[in-house]
């Protein structure tokens, strides 16, 4: 930057408009080939009235103050194509204290007032819209942004996630063996999966259904589940594959993860195969859910000891808000055992279960179908 990084910009008109501006991480991810996986900082204005990005710079480290002001001065001095003319702002708003306090003294210098504002709404989308030109895809809205959802109730998620994670049930049951859960004890009766015992996906799956469960257990394929079968669950990843809005309040609130591949990542799968989040008394029932089944699976099943036998208990575990009783019963209502040749039981079904990230796959599959049959047609033409 020049010696006099503000001597262009006195020069130039000043206009009554008000300018939005932040450093932030990105809602992107670098993957170097050799190194791991980052997320980078963007240092982004934009005119509030029209909507319109004025300059926008994407930097590998925290940006200094002195690294946004010089984009800021780019802002004015040479505005993205299709932004306007050069010009400066009268109101700099910015959603970062620390950067008011260092960039205020010398905007006024230029007559453009600098203010803090505690969240910026109109950025927020803006950025939305960037995440979403680049995956492809909307961007999956974060757990806080669920009606109801407060950071107390999903730290006590994250909490029930990083030892259900940690106990690691599917060392024991395949997802083969549903187990019936009512929570509270007297509610309906609700369908649990343990999943990981094939290696590739780790979590929890609930049906509200057991037809749902017998479905799938028939051997349908994938694709022919879609519209049919409506699943929530949480799936164990790594950062990469979590949504940017948890990530970011992951470090804001301290959520606890039990290692870089143990993410929790709650999702909900319509009938239309539209991903979404769980409501509210969804994410409150895997917490006490993922804090009781290892517990029922090990010393009730005894599944660590052979294969699982009947069982039926109702256990007390302590969720955020206190102690709470929850209903667990193997085998579920409706699917029964058969017996071994050995004297051992099994459960009728075969050990297969789709996960959101199969069913995402084939979703996207079936668009490029779509998409490529439709270009034939129009070549045939």
């Amino acid at each position: 930057m020049a010696k006099d990084p503000l001597k262009k910009a006195r020069r130039l008109r000043q206009t009554d408009e008000t300018w939005q501006g932040t450093a932030r991480l990105a809602r992107t991810w670098i993957v170097p080939r050799k190194q791991a996986p980052y997320r980078p900082y963007i240092v982004i204005f934009i005119e509030q009235d029209r909507d319109r990005v004025l300059a926008s710079e994407i930097v590998d480290t925290q940006p200094t103050p002195e690294r946004v002001l010089e984009v800021l001065i780019k802002a004015m001095t040479r505005p993205t194509p299709g932004a306007g003319r050069p010009r400066r702002p009268a109101r700099l708003l910015l959603d970062d204290a620390e950067l008011v306090e260092a960039l205020a003294p010398q905007l006024a210098e230029l007559e453009i007032q600098c203010h803090y504002r505690h969240t910026l709404p109109l950025m927020n989308n803006v950025l939305l819209e960037m995440e979403a030109y680049l995956n492809k895809r909307e961007p999956i809205p974060g757990l806080l942004k669920t009606p109801g959802v407060t950071p107390h109730l999903v730290g006590g998620l994250y909490k029930a996630a990083a030892f259900y994670y940690r106990q690691a049930p599917w060392r024991w049951v395949s997802d083969a063996f549903p187990i019936e859960v009512r929570y509270p004890p007297h509610g309906k009766p609700r369908y649990a999966v343990v999943m990981g015992q094939g290696g590739e996906t780790y979590g929890l799956a609930v049906y509200n259904s057991p037809d749902d469960l017998h479905l799938l257990y028939s051997g349908i394929a994938p694709e022919m589940a879609i519209g049919r079968v409506n699943w929530v669950s949480i799936i164990f990843e790594d950062a990469l594959s979590t949504p940017f809005d948890d990530l970011d309040d992951i470090a804001k609130y301290g959520w606890p993860i039990a290692n870089d591949v143990a993410y929790p990542i709650p999702i909900k799968v319509t009938r239309t195969g539209r991903l979404v989040r769980p409501s509210k008394s969804e994410l409150l029932w895997f917490e006490a859910a993922m804090l009781a089944i290892p517990a029922f699976v090990r010393d009730h099943m005894q599944a660590d000891r052979n294969l699982p036998r009947p069982a039926e208990a109702t256990l007390t575990v302590t969720v955020a808000d206190g102690e709470t009783d929850i209903y667990l019963r193997y085998p579920a209502s409706g699917f029964r055992l058969t017996p071994e040749p050995d004297g051992a039981m099994k459960t009728t079904q075969p050990k297969s279960h789709p996960t959101a990230q199969g069913r995402r796959r084939v979703i996207e599959r079936r668009k490029r179908t779509v998409s490529r049959k439709r270009r034939k047609r129009r070549r045939k033409r």
